[in-house]
């Protein structure tokens, strides 16, 4: 199974996903800003700007 500890997902398999997800909102955003504030989760003290990137 694809995301399996067996067949990991790669960074460019999860990007196309949350891409595509994001194609199917109503609302059309740039999701390149959500996609560095989810690479970059562990680093931050505060997650309201991630909060504010996915409403």
């Amino acid at each position: 199974m694809l995301g399996s500890l067996a067949r990991p997902t790669t960074e460019a398999q999860i990007e196309t996903k949350v891409r595509d997800l994001a194609a199917t909102g109503t609302q059309r955003r740039p999701v390149q800003p959500l996609i560095d504030a989810l690479w970059h989760l562990e680093e931050s003290s505060d997650v309201s700007e991630l909060m504010r990137l996915v409403r």
